[in-house]
């Protein structure tokens, strides 16, 4: 009866140790994360995909994209004159 009673105490224990040690590793995780270094202009923008595989933005994506087309060459356009571009789309309307 009493190596019941102390195997049930083990394997309380151990169930508790492995507890601390996932609380231990989740506090370590969230502590070495380090906000990664962004453009000053883009300072405070932060990303991230919720539980429902949505992605929530600190910022606008409107001013995400105004960012980028300010920033950012488009590999495809380089080469490409955008005003004939621009005069062959309204010649086919």
């Amino acid at each position: 009866m009493v190596k019941n009673e102390l195997k049930a105490i083990f394997k309380d224990i151990y169930f508790l140790n492995l507890i601390i040690k996932k609380t231990k590793m989740n506090k370590k995780k969230t502590e070495d994360q380090e906000k990664p270094k962004v453009h000053q202009d883009l300072d405070g923008f932060d990303i991230k995909i919720n539980s429902f595989g949505e992605i929530q933005m600190s910022y606008d994506i409107d001013r995400l994209n105004e960012f980028l087309n300010e920033k950012v060459d488009d590999k495809k356009l380089k080469g490409v004159d955008i005003e004939e571009v621009k005069k062959k789309t309204k010649k086919k309307k």
